[in-house]
């Protein structure tokens, strides 16, 4: 039988991305809740005396350590196995919050917390507070880091009415710590490409955080025919884009564009900050 992850993050908003997104906000993704499905397993993880759905937040100075408390609950009508656990987080393709696995290395602001992975066995309405400690690195510059605290499904469990997957169904709260001085937002650009899948092609992006906070780059991709008319126009605006981190924009483009040679132009601004950056005026073949 195949095993089949489900993600279910209370940080996360570009799991879908559609494009021509509302304007972004300023805060972090943990602010809007991808809700549990209406089927399987309801547990909860947020931090103490917020709601599910907040997400952790600190404000601390290099070399100092700070205790949060995380709330854990089975709110399900059956008894619950969870596993926990901290890992590093990373910028999903179009921007928004992922952890990595529990089995990949924690090199980043993982690295920062103290919070042992565990299995724990709840029954139907049992909730417990974990602490989560946090160090900061005396060498720490000011800025924006971000790292996650997980809870998922201990084993894979049946997707009903599927006689051939099972799915680990799994929540991520980000723990979004803020190093006291200057802020520098900033953002680079790399050369576009034209990738091909199953779903069809995609204009792809790189798209590199270079400053000390997180940006959300919004504007609208064009590409022009050899005729020097816009043959696609797609407006976007991505999630979080986390301070030193890189991931691409991914565009799709219709089936009905005629293959050839096109231009391709697009100028990138976070709307909180009004930093800009531009894409060169790169030839492109569909």
């Amino acid at each position: 039988m195949m095993s089949l992850r489900i993600v279910v993050a209370t940080f996360l908003l570009a799991i879908g991305w559609i494009p021509a997104l509302t304007a972004a906000q300023s805060t972090p993704e943990a602010t809007r809740s991808t809700p549990e499905p209406e089927t399987g397993p309801q547990f909860l993880l947020h931090p103490l005396d917020q709601n599910d759905g907040s997400y952790f937040t600190l404000e601390a100075e290099p070399g100092s350590t700070h205790t949060l408390t995380a709330v854990i609950g089975n709110v399900d009508d059956e008894p619950l196995s969870l596993r926990t656990y901290a890992g590093d987080a990373f910028t999903l393709v179009n921007g928004g919050f992922g952890v990595r696995e529990e089995g990949d290395p924690v090199e980043g602001v993982g690295a920062w917390i103290d919070y042992p992975a565990e299995t724990l066995d709840f029954a139907p309405g049992e909730g417990i507070e974990r602490s989560i400690t946090v160090t900061v690195p005396e060498d720490a510059e000011p800025g924006q880091y971000i790292a996650g605290i997980v809870l998922q499904t201990a084993e894979p469990i049946e997707i009903e009415g599927s006689a051939m997957f099972n799915q680990i169904v799994r929540k991520s709260v980000a723990v979004f710590i803020t190093v006291p001085g200057e802020m520098t937002p900033g953002f680079e650009l790399g050369t576009p490409e034209i990738q091909t899948n199953v779903a069809g092609n995609r204009v792809v992006v790189p798209v590199i955080n270079t400053g000390n906070v997180l940006v959300k780059p919004a504007g609208e991709l064009v590409l022009t025919d050899a005729s020097g008319n816009a043959a696609f126009t797609q407006p976007f605006a991505m999630g979080s884009v986390y301070a030193g981190m890189e991931t691409t924009l991914e565009v799709p483009l219709p089936a009905a564009l005629p293959e050839g040679d096109y231009e391709v132009t697009a100028t990138f601004t976070d709307p909180e900050t009004n930093v800009q950056a531009s894409i060169p005026q790169t030839s492109l073949t569909v």
